[in-house]
């Protein structure tokens, strides 16, 4: 998997990178332009993968690692939390509960009461007792205070709900002829503050912002009917890391689209976007936890959609742009191609999943404010004693493909190795904390017991 990991960044760093080279209009021989080409290349990947290898740092991400493992077990995973939820959500209902207004859509859906959940005012203060069961008390703002034994760290995270309203239907708790309404704010504001140092200070805040739109005329929101869009940004306190995302599902399109940004100290490292279209029917957001790799992260974010179009722009410059016809299918091949990979397959057998591979998936790059594309495409390429599926690229004074291992030398491919053990998993993670805290947030807005295909009917 480390193997994988390397070069498919080391594809994404460097294949960019020589555009800058292949584009010249100076009236020069094929060869000499091709030679010149090559030169000038390995000059800019020199200079751009160090400048990534010593800059492209996520110093906080190890301690938001061990944060999450703590946040799955104490919180996402506990059937006590939620039980605690589920009473301070009856409690919300009996307070509320009242007849539904004559000609209402709901009296016409079958209801005959409704009950209203406003999470603007959903204020208590939830504290871990021995790491499984949770006190609860009024409180201002809605918050979860933890405390770590093993690591000897305690957490307080903060909900701040903020703007109007949208009525969602709450199709969990709604039943027995009982309608109930959940207000969603338009904005979460978080604060996550630890005291690893000592004192309790914000190690990562941030803001939710919810959009929905109606596919058709009534009173109320239906996750499982219309647009769901929510975009925000996350900050850590004290190392210039800024996540900003856009993750919408639009139901009746079957479309979704998943967008990250990550900017260290003001410059913007790596953006990433998908689109997808969904096959499978399923509109729940996507599960992930702590212990997800970059393609477990893909296979879980895509589960049952294929790839529209696939986005990875590094230093707001070098961009590749991917679409794959059958997600399930490459999902499946590149399981079999590791395997054969690590059972050291012959040139013949890497080709057949090579050929496959280029079936399903298109791929190509551009550089931003240069008119050129360059193809990408998927070559068998020996490396060391093995044999691998590697990205070609075809430069303007090339006849055919180079795959990878041919334009790049050992010192350039140490940064690329420095780059993936110092990136790719703090990667994963920030995409992570943004998909758990969205998990939680999914599960609060729907009552935490919402199940796709099992909804109540009234």
């Amino acid at each position: 998997m480390k193997k994988i990991q390397n070069w498919m960044l080391a594809a994404i760093l460097i294949c960019g990178i020589g555009i800058f080279t292949s584009c010249s209009s100076d009236d020069e021989s094929a060869q000499e332009q091709a030679d010149k080409n090559r030169a000038v290349f390995i000059e800019h990947t020199r200079a751009t993968l160090k400048d990534l290898a010593e800059n492209l740092h996520f110093k906080s991400w190890p301690n938001m690692n061990a944060f999450l493992q703590y946040f799955n077990k104490t919180v996402l995973l506990n059937e006590n939390y939620n039980k605690e939820l589920s009473k301070l959500f009856n409690q919300k209902i009996s307070e509320s509960i009242k007849p539904v207004e004559a000609g209402s859509d709901l009296e016409a859906m079958g209801y005959q009461n409704q009950a209203t959940i406003d999470l603007t005012n959903f204020n208590y203060q939830l504290t871990v007792d021995n790491g499984t069961t949770f006190n609860v008390e009024p409180s201002e703002e809605l918050r979860i205070k933890m405390y770590d034994a093993e690591k000897n760290v305690n957490f307080d995270l903060l909900f701040q709900a903020s703007g109007a309203t949208m009525p969602l239907l709450s199709r969990t708790l709604s039943k027995n002829g009982r309608a109930v309404i959940i207000l969603v704010p338009q904005q979460f504001k978080f604060v996550l503050s630890n005291d690893s140092d000592g004192k309790m200070r914000p190690w990562l805040t941030g803001t939710f912002n919810n959009r929905m739109n109606k596919s058709q005329e009534r009173s109320y929101y239906d996750i499982a009917e219309d647009e769901w869009t929510i975009d925000g940004q996350t900050v850590t306190g004290h190392a210039g890391q800024v996540v900003t995302f856009t993750i919408k599902q639009d139901p009746t399109t079957h479309k979704a689209y998943n967008s990250f940004n990550f900017v260290l100290n003001g410059r913007q490292m790596i953006d990433m976007s998908l689109t997808a279209s969904n096959v499978t029917g399923n509109k729940d957001f996507p599960t992930l936890d702590y212990s997800s790799g970059i393609l477990d992260l893909l296979a879980v974010a895509i589960d049952g959609n294929n790839i529209d179009e696939a986005k990875l722009t590094l230093l707001d410059d070098l961009t590749t742009t991917m679409s794959i016809s059958d997600m399930s299918k490459l999902l499946r091949l590149e399981k079999e191609y590791r395997k054969a990979g690590r059972n050291y397959a012959d040139k013949a057998t890497i080709e057949q999943y090579t050929q496959q591979f280029n079936e399903l998936a298109k791929a190509e790059i551009t550089c931003k404010g240069i008119n050129q594309t360059i193809p990408m495409r998927l070559l068998t390429a020996k490396v060391g004693l093995d044999w691998w599926a590697l990205y070609g690229f075809k430069f303007a004074d090339n006849t055919d493909y180079v795959p990878l291992n041919e334009l790049i030398d050992e010192e350039s491919m140490q940064y690329v190795t420095n780059i993936a053990d110092h990136s790719v998993e703090p990667m994963e993670q920030g995409v992570i904390v943004v998909r758990q805290l969205l998990q939680y947030l999914q599960n609060f807005v729907n009552g935490f017991k919402q199940q796709q295909g099992q909804q109540q009917n009234p």
